[in-house]
């Protein structure tokens, strides 16, 4: 019977030895949060073409700043960006973007009837609606920072690469065509039932590669 009592205490007591080795080995504290971004200045950041393109800055909190990738041409009108990406204590990195736009001319514009300002977005995402700012960049150009309006952007929080910026023009009465075809990271986007009045504007949404509508979702959005 002693023999067994010793054989026991032994069995545990290597258990429990064994079980401190597996619980500190490895470990190097907790994980640090994610650097995040401030950016100085306007986003989006409106220029006239001809004009040099001054980056504005940013200031990385927890973190180091490590690149600024900026995609910005002076000369063309279009929708550009600069992209900023840091690193945290633990090496992971975190990324943000500035929407940069060239036009001719730059001052304020008009789109018709449609008014330039905040508007509230009503998309299917769960936390809805969101700010956005429709803005008029040109005389009958319209810039769309999300034709999503935030869904995946800010909603579900996938960031500036899910975003979906684009500029409209309009090319009289209820005929509209984007300047280029709306994209983000999943892809080109066709928008549909487009219909825009002085305070309001909505459409349908497709992401192409999957064929999803987004069960006929109608995007919309009113000035606050």
């Amino acid at each position: 019977m002693k023999i067994k009592i010793f054989i026991l205490s032994f069995v545990v007591a290597f258990m429990f030895i064994g079980c401190d080795e597996i619980e500190t080995e490895g470990v190097s504290g907790e994980p640090s949060a994610p650097a995040t971004f401030e950016l100085a200045g306007d986003n989006p950041y409106f220029m006239g073409v001809g004009n040099e393109f001054v980056e504005p800055g940013v200031t990385v909190v927890g973190g180091t700043l490590v690149s600024t990738d900026v995609n910005v041409s002076n000369t063309i009108p279009g929708a550009y960006y600069v992209e900023y990406v840091a690193i945290n204590a633990d090496g992971f990195t975190t990324s943000t973007r500035r929407d940069v736009i060239a036009v001719e001319n730059y001052e304020p514009f008009t789109f018709g009837e449609f008014s330039s300002g905040m508007y509230t977005s009503n998309t299917p995402h769960s936390a809805s609606p969101f700010q956005i700012k429709l803005q008029a960049i040109a005389t009958g150009v319209l810039y769309i920072p999300d034709v999503l309006l935030y869904h995946y952007q800010i909603g579900s929080g996938y960031g500036p690469a899910y975003g979906a910026p684009a500029i409209l023009n309009h090319l009289g009465g209820d005929v509209y065509e984007f300047l280029e075809t709306p994209e983000n990271g999943f892809g080109t986007i066709t928008v549909e039932n487009m219909t825009i009045t002085a305070t309001s504007i909505s459409w349908n949404c497709t992401l192409d590669a999957y064929a999803y509508n987004f069960g006929g979702f109608l995007f919309n959005a009113s000035l606050n």
